[in-house]
């Protein structure tokens, strides 16, 4: 339920900007519409993850003059973040990667961490929320962003993480994710394995092979 007024609250107030610019009406109800009500998990379905992109891209891209704007987005970002419920793997996940990007107290980091490592199941996988499968998006993930915020890549759960996506690769190189969000637009064969599930099984794909290179010599 708290998601659902998260992101009508967002799309009312990006309604009320959007409007003050000139933008025609379509306009800013497609935007809303695609942005705010397409909750496309498990890439597009975190308001932790989309808080730490944008704090982490405008504190790349701000110009010196945006630099006390971005002061005030990162204010109340903060403050949001500290409140946020964590209950997807992507919810934490996010928060781990935004407390070591862009700093955070560290005791706040090791709990956020220990949940993370806590969600592993049984199979030596991780899932989006406890009541999926494991998945190779989420195991990949995590393991990737675990490695990458200091855990060490002989780390037990890594290592059985590590298994699980060695036992769940096709023979053909790829992993598949089985798709369980909305389609937006008519499906059309890119040529990927997997057939329905080959656009989001590409990035699940792409995150299992940054997960399984943590575990050889990193290069300076």
């Amino acid at each position: 339920m708290w998601i659902c007024e998260l992101r009508y609250i967002a799309a009312y107030d990006a309604c009320k900007l959007l409007r003050t610019t000139g933008i025609p009406t379509k306009t800013v109800f497609r935007v809303i519409t695609t942005r705010f009500l397409c909750w496309r998990p498990p890439m597009q379905a975190s308001l932790v993850a989309d808080t730490v992109l944008a704090l982490m891209g405008i504190d790349r891209y701000a110009s010196p003059q945006q630099r006390p704007r971005v002061a005030v987005a990162r204010k109340a970002a903060d403050e949001w973040l500290a409140t946020a419920l964590l209950v997807s793997q992507q919810d934490r996940l996010w928060r781990l990667w935004g407390l070591h990007h862009l700093g955070g107290d560290d005791e706040i980091k090791r709990s956020v961490r220990e949940d993370i490592l806590a969600a592993q199941q049984s199979d030596g996988g991780w899932s989006e929320t406890s009541q999926r499968p494991s998945d190779a998006l989420s195991t990949g993930q995590t393991i990737f962003m675990l490695c990458r915020t200091g855990t060490a890549p002989d780390h037990p759960a890594i290592i059985r993480g590590g298994d699980f996506l060695l036992r769940t690769q096709y023979p053909d190189g790829s992993w598949k994710f089985e798709s369980h969000a909305t389609p937006v637009q008519p499906f059309f064969d890119n040529g990927d394995p997997h057939g329905k599930n080959q656009f989001i099984s590409v990035a699940a794909t792409a995150w299992a092979t940054s997960a399984l290179l943590q575990s050889l010599p990193q290069l300076d």
